[in-house]
């Protein structure tokens, strides 16, 4: 795997759920979860935040839970989601923001506090 090769610190306080609670916040404050894709890299500590929907594109979760193919079976791993999280499945827009194509504004979380 990758990470012996690149031997990353795995520090708890890096996670995503202590910058959280850094922040004054508890793991049941975060509601929407909004990513680009389901690489391990990017879903690890997921299950931290149970209570938040999970955005991502159709395409993406059509690629990594509905029909993986043998490429995707490698690429992700079910066990990031196997807790059961409310995932919200999106078709790409037609706007553009900063450049980026393929953009909607996704009207569930319009109402964040920040």
């Amino acid at each position: 795997m990758v990470r012996h090769v690149i031997r990353p610190v795995l520090d708890p306080e890096e996670t995503a759920i202590r910058q959280v609670e850094r922040l004054g916040f508890y793991p049941t404050d975060v509601r929407h979860i909004l990513l680009t894709h389901f690489d391990i890299d990017h879903i690890g500590g997921l299950s931290d935040f149970p209570r938040a929907q999970v955005h991502l594109s159709a395409a993406e979760a059509q690629g990594a839970i509905h029909h993986p193919s043998f490429t995707e079976r490698q690429r992700y791993h079910p066990l990031q989601w196997a807790y059961g999280p409310a995932i919200v499945e999106h078709v790409l827009g037609n706007d553009v923001w900063r450049s980026f194509s393929g953009v909607k504004a996704l009207l569930e979380t319009s109402r964040l506090v920040c």
